[in-house]
């Protein structure tokens, strides 16, 4: 892990299994609502091979993800920046 999580955070990442995950191509972001695995301190998202992120993953590993919950008097969320690996 790269990052550095407080025990709220890591509790909440768990506790969760939907994030967005933004990826790049060129200069035009893509966000896109996704289910996460989080475990050993790495998120794992599965996608096809030909979907827009996976495309833009393999051409930029620079992706952010943000896991968040809304609602009217409960609102938080984690931003995540960093690189990913195609496995």
């Amino acid at each position: 892990m790269i990052f550095e999580l407080s025990a709220e955070e890591a509790e909440f990442i768990v506790n969760n299994d939907c994030c967005r995950l933004a990826t790049c191509f060129k200069n035009k972001p893509h966000v896109v609502p996704v289910c996460y695995i989080f475990r050993d301190g790495y998120f794992y998202i599965s996608t096809d091979y030909g979907t827009k992120k996976f495309y833009n993953i393999k051409n930029n590993p620079y992706a952010s993800l943000v896991v968040d919950v809304y609602s009217p008097l409960n609102h938080k969320g984690v931003v995540i920046c960093g690189s990913a690996i195609l496995v």
